[in-house]
């Protein structure tokens, strides 16, 4: 995917995002569309360190230079597209080096576009002057201590990348959680892997108790979103290919727009056909928005199964 970038080095389709709705932006992180955003390589005229071969040699590396690598490798993408690469200011929340395959090390850092709710893990491995960056979109906040892992305790690292289910435009809720495994410069999601981490995701989930901070409506938006998180796990990880389908039924049926919603995305990503009536039923709501989402994702799986 290759992106152009505004005035403040960030790519433009998300600048545009910013102006938008949270919900728009939420619903475009949904679909089973996976979190990494891009992967390019460019020629960089002058790198503001050595590439360190060793971690005792990557601590010596300050954040000042870590950030002119950031910003100099967005300079240097866009040079190469042919774009005007404007005064491309990124900011460096945190970072370190780590092995991720045989090759040399990778930097990994985080980085925020311009905005705390756009948050990225960025990538990189450079050699001479030739260089890989590969982003990664994941909700706030990044936490390296938390989200670099080293599950087969061999040195090798994984990514923790978390998507917000975010029901009703909120920025917090329950997280779909992804598994990357860098290699040979490109992400894979190996989350299947790794069964075994993801089982806390499959423990009872108790609906909360409506008080005078939360009403009925953010109950069961929060019950759902749990439920609606631990079925991706049990699809995406474990194989169980209609896992949450009779979540979705039920959903479907909600007096909130917020939970129907949730049913769609449910639909959509079971291939069976009683999750397609479900989509059928959905594309003749009287809500044009759910009549139209749910149309659309017909389409999509219509699409799907051609191919």
């Amino acid at each position: 995917m290759t992106l152009s970038w505004d005035r403040f080095g960030r790519p433009i389709a998300f600048a545009i995002v910013l102006s938008l709705s949270g919900g728009l932006f939420v619903r475009a992180q949904k679909q089973d569309q996976l979190p990494v955003v891009t992967s390019e390589n460019y020629t960089v005229a002058h790198l503001p360190f050595l590439w360190p071969t060793n971690l005792l040699q990557a601590k010596k590396i300050t954040k000042r230079q870590v950030l002119a690598l950031v910003n100099g490798n967005a300079q240097a993408s866009a040079i190469e597209r042919g774009e005007n690469p404007g005064n491309i200011r990124n900011d460096v929340e945190s970072y370190t080096f780590a092995n991720f395959d045989n090759g040399p090390l990778y930097l990994v850092a985080t980085s925020d576009w311009g905005s705390t709710w756009l948050q990225y893990f960025e990538v990189i491995r450079c050699e001479k002057h030739r260089c890989h960056q590969i982003t990664i979109h994941s909700d706030p906040s990044i936490d390296l201590d938390k989200q670099l892992l080293d599950l087969d305790k061999d040195g090798r690292h994984q990514i923790l990348v978390e998507v917000c289910v975010c029901v009703r435009s909120a920025r917090q809720g329950a997280y779909l959680p992804y598994i990357y495994e860098i290699a040979g410069n490109k992400a894979i999601d190996s989350s299947r892997k790794y069964p075994e981490f993801y089982r806390p995701w499959l423990s009872p989930i108790q609906p909360g108790i409506p008080s005078n901070v939360n009403s009925q409506e953010m109950v069961d938006e929060d019950y759902a979103e749990s439920l609606f998180e631990r079925d991706d796990v049990e699809r995406r990880v474990f194989g169980e290919r209609t896992a949450g389908l009779s979540n979705a039924l039920n959903w479907e049926k909600s007096k909130y727009i917020s939970i129907v919603e949730l049913a769609l995305e449910t639909f959509e990503r079971i291939d069976n056909s009683e999750a397609d009536a479900g989509l059928k039923r959905l594309a003749l709501s009287e809500s044009t928005y759910i009549r139209k989402w749910a149309q659309e994702a017909l389409a999509r799986k219509t699409l799907k199964s051609v191919h």
